[in-house]
């Protein structure tokens, strides 16, 4: 969980996130704020069945963490209307 929402591109939600893993309940609790965005949780389902694998190793998500906060960058200048 403290992988995953470290990926997460939106800062907000990584920030409701980080919230909900702190202390005992956290794995419920991170599962129902993460259930509030349908996207995520598969999201989470993909990665947490990778990790089981072994295909995740750690240091690979600070790429994984940086090209999700490009997408994310990306996304919001196109939706401004800052990206043709």
């Amino acid at each position: 969980m403290e992988l995953f929402h470290r990926t997460v591109a939106d800062p907000e939600r990584a920030d409701r996130l980080a919230i909900a893993i702190d202390g005992r309940g956290a794995f419920r609790r991170f599962k129902d704020v993460l259930g509030r965005w349908p996207g995520e949780i598969e999201r989470w389902y993909a990665f947490s069945e990778e990790r089981q694998r072994g295909g995740l190793a750690p240091g690979s998500l600070g790429l994984a963490t940086a090209w999700s906060h490009l997408l994310a960058a990306t996304l919001s200048a196109h939706e401004a209307g800052s990206v043709p």
